[in-house]
């Protein structure tokens, strides 16, 4: 009895994840922000279903490794990135709900006017 994916898949994906993540957090200072949400929306719609279709045609998982899988890992790598780009386009992330905080308007507190002071001074 196989298993769907196995431990060294899921660790190479795990891997890879952390990898695209460290990527990622390098390049979004220069490019991310440009991007259309809807652009990178139908590309990670794109990278998913061809990742299915190429993880389904080579067996990722069930098979042992083999060359023709690093076009598999190089497009769920594609996938995530864009994953993490549409959430920091949309606001989903949480650095981008820290940007936004701080680039409002900086409050600034005003003393409240009490009345009873200068009542208290024209009686003196």
């Amino acid at each position: 009895m196989h298993m769907a994916f196995s431990i060294k898949t899921l660790a190479i994906l795990f891997l890879l994840m952390i990898a695209v993540m460290s990527v990622y957090n390098f390049t979004k200072r220069f490019f991310i922000s440009k991007l259309n949400k809807w652009v990178i929306l139908a590309f990670i719609i794109i990278m998913f279903f061809a990742a299915n279709i190429i993880g389904a045609r080579l067996k990722i998982g069930v098979s042992g490794f083999n060359i023709n899988q690093i076009v598999y890992y190089a497009v769920m790598a594609l996938f995530l990135f864009g994953l993490y780009a549409f959430f920091d386009v949309v606001g989903w992330s949480k650095t981008s709900r820290a940007e936004k905080r701080n680039t409002g308007k900086k409050m600034v507190i005003k003393p409240k006017a009490k009345p009873n002071r200068v009542k208290k001074k024209d009686g003196k």
